[in-house]
């Protein structure tokens, strides 16, 4: 009796996949790429999420991927897109969050407390980013054989590289365009934000500490994991944001921190479903309402992110409660990103404060902590949304997120800036606002494009080389995929890969590869096959953060001993 895989979480190359009438996938004979998205602004091994943040082309990127993993990388697109747009009303039509003169009749519009300002809540999406890194690095990281010290150096080269190339190409900006931003801030009145003083270090220790440590270790004042603790914040001598060339970096710093929670939930998990949860029930009091329990709460909603059901089962009553659930939460999640000052939310960030280690941030950003957990746990479990997510529109948003988030706002503080304040006496605010918002996502997108292919995957290829042996003899696991079958319903058998011992698996197919480990949510079943494909389980050939698994396509069983990226 042969026994059929289907890993939901596995890609499958050289197959095209159209859903069978269970809604799972059954192979065809078109060729397709599938990959899981980067999510996180930075987000996962460092092999790249799960921030979260693809490594591969816009065109394999976007060829066929499946909904249930397109929507992760779609909302991570829309997320980008929010913190962008945020940053542009900010600078150009502060009206909107600050005490200042209104320059155009519409800003109401989105303003506070207006509906349509969900569309530029940006402090919302960096708590997205959060929840979507916790749930895409458990995945990314309980398949992964490395050591869990290869894994940490991994996280700082995957993620420090990009930070230390931001901060170069900002500073580079701002170097030939230093005060643009506080031309456009007289005209526009954003005193309280565009208009910053941005100072270049006085030394070379303060070059290094800017390009090496803030951004990633040590953080900001006030924009620290460390601000909970003064005395270790002043002995780490903790600068303002503003010492930063580019401000969205202090996030990066909350995900390397929050990747090293997940990692170890991951490996507690591993050792012991017990130790697993004394570790999460001493998180709870620990974290509280700080930014760093999203990644917790990501961890623990991994296999609903992925499989986009609440049990990680489709057809089941648990499932489709999750999906009436999703209805109540969206709305709710919503309405709080916009109103940010509900008395129960206070009520509850009160409590944090008693009884937490770690504090809350400040109202308004707790109450968005709130909201983007709801409305992201509703997102997870709507049929609907997910589907148009993973439209390709928002797969191409995803797919440059993380590089679009690094290098908007020194566009924004510099050549935009000098066109704002150029085009405004001429064409007048209203005009001048969308000629800068146009013309600063074009530059935007050219920059990321070119952040993505030099810096990023760079990143991505360097990372995976930690703690990485490449041998011919690596492992295989076979994946049975039948061209088409007919499957009676008490014939599946929907089984938790944890769940699976070591001894049921042949020798040389599963022995010892923890891959299987830890996996959201697998499928097997009894089918007659066709035709088998065996996946080389290489921690370098993974990209945890992103998911892209290079298969080596064996056709008939022969080994060809080469794969290429996804």
């Amino acid at each position: 009796m042969t026994r059929g895989i289907l890993y939901r979480l596995l890609h499958l190359r050289g197959k095209q996949h159209s859903p069978d009438r269970h809604g799972y996938s059954v192979a065809t004979d078109e060729p397709e790429t599938l990959s899981f998205p980067d999510i996180g602004l930075a987000s996962s091994d460092s092999q790249t999420p799960a921030h979260l943040p693809s490594t591969n082309s816009a065109a394999s990127a976007n060829n066929g991927k499946s909904n249930r993993v397109g929507a992760l990388e779609g909302l991570r697109g829309v997320a980008a897109m929010q913190v962008t747009l945020l940053h542009y009303v900010l600078a150009f039509l502060p009206s909107t969050h600050y005490p200042v003169p209104v320059l155009t009749s519409w800003e109401h519009l989105i303003g506070a407390r207006a509906p349509l300002n969900l569309l530029v809540d940006g402090a919302t999406a960096v708590y997205v980013f959060f929840l979507l890194s916790g749930a895409v690095l458990t995945v990314g990281f309980s398949h992964t054989k490395a050591n869990w010290v290869f894994i940490v150096l991994r996280r700082i080269v995957r993620l420090g590289l990009p930070v230390i190339g931001a901060e170069m190409f900002a500073f580079t900006m701002l170097f030939f365009f230093p005060d643009d931003n506080k031309l456009a801030a007289k005209l526009s009145g954003s005193k309280y934000w565009l208009a910053r003083d941005f100072k270049l270090p006085e030394s070379f220790t303060h070059y290094l500490r800017a390009f090496f440590v803030n951004g990633l270790f040590t953080g900001y004042v006030k924009h620290s994991v460390f601000d909970q603790w003064p005395a270790v914040a002043k002995a780490l001598q903790l600068e303002a944001i503003i010492s930063s060339f580019d401000t969205p970096l202090w996030t990066l710093h909350y995900e390397f921190y929050g990747s090293l929670v997940v990692l170890l939930l991951c490996v507690t998990r591993r050792h012991s479903r017990w130790l697993h949860i004394i570790v999460i029930v001493a998180m709870i009091p620990l974290f509280g309402g700080n930014p760093l329990v999203l990644f917790l709460i990501g961890h623990l909603l991994s296999s609903v992110a992925v499989s986009g059901y609440l049990g990680g089962v489709r057809g089941t009553r648990l499932a489709l409660a999750g999906q009436i659930l999703s209805a109540v939460l969206i709305p709710i999640g919503s309405v709080l990103c916009v109103q940010k000052d509900w008395a129960i939310i206070t009520a509850l960030r009160e409590f944090c404060i008693k009884f937490a280690v770690m504090q809350p941030q400040y109202p308004p950003l707790f109450q968005s902590l709130v909201g983007a957990l709801m409305t992201t746990t509703g997102v997870f479990m709507n049929p609907l949304i997910r589907w148009c997510l993973a439209l390709k529109f928002f797969n191409f948003l995803g797919q440059y997120s993380f590089s679009v988030y690094l290098t908007h706002f020194p566009l924004l503080a510099t050549v935009i800036s000098l066109l704002y304040a150029r085009v405004f006496p001429k064409i007048g605010p209203t005009a001048a606002f969308f000629v800068a918002l146009a013309v600063g996502m074009a530059t935007t997108f050219v920059a990321a494009y070119v952040f993505e292919r030099f810096v990023d995957q760079r990143a991505v290829a360097l990372s995976r080389r930690i703690g990485s042996s490449r041998t011919s003899n690596k492992p295989v696991l076979p994946v049975i995929v039948a061209d088409a079958y007919e499957v009676d319903e008490e014939g599946v058998r929907r089984q938790s890969v944890d769940d699976i011992a070591d001894e049921d698996w042949e020798e040389g197919s599963f022995r010892g590869v923890e891959e299987r480990k830890g996996l959201a949510a697998a499928l097997v079943r009894d089918i007659p096959t066709h035709h088998e494909h065996k996946f080389t389980l290489d921690d370098s050939e993974y990209d945890d953060e992103k998911f892209l698994l290079r298969p080596d396509v064996r056709a008939n069983g022969d080994s060809s001993g080469s794969s290429s990226d996804v």
